[in-house]
């Protein structure tokens, strides 16, 4: 089996990719950060969720092209919803957080995976197989 930038496959994945994630920001997590505590983000005016959105995506694609199709996308749909439509889709986000990575021993592949909180490169074993952690998230494959 080979999953391809899947979802944190355990609780330990999940402080790993949180960390690189947060460091690949940079200055832009901080910025992230301030929207997010930001009337306008709170009330969900559209233009306040693209622009976290917008520095959220930033790493996730090489293209320009691609990233600039995606954010625009991504505002049109945010506008289209308005703040009725974030709510709602708010509330999915939280559920499937309450249904996945808050819960307490999260295990994706069904097994304990121990992974060293390592920014690039860290490999976590675990009864499933091997995950890798990359830039761009855990990576697992079954051996």
């Amino acid at each position: 089996m080979i999953l391809m930038n899947p979802a944190p496959a355990s609780a330990s994945d999940l402080a790993v990719l949180r960390k690189a994630y947060a460091q690949k920001l940079g200055a832009d997590m901080d910025r992230q950060r301030e929207i997010m505590a930001s009337v306008a983000y709170k009330e969900r005016d559209p233009e306040a969720v693209a622009g976290r959105y917008r520095l959220h995506f930033k790493p996730a694609l090489k293209r320009p092209e691609d990233y600039e199709k995606l954010m625009a996308t991504m505002r049109a749909g945010f506008t289209s919803q308005g703040k009725e439509g974030i709510v709602k889709a708010r509330a999915v986000e939280d559920q499937l957080m309450r249904d996945t990575w808050q819960v307490d021993g999260y295990e994706r592949l069904g097994g304990h995976t121990d992974c060293t909180p390592d920014v690039k490169g860290a490999s976590c074993q675990g009864r499933a197989g091997t995950a890798r952690v990359s830039s761009h998230g855990p990576r697992a494959r079954q051996r």
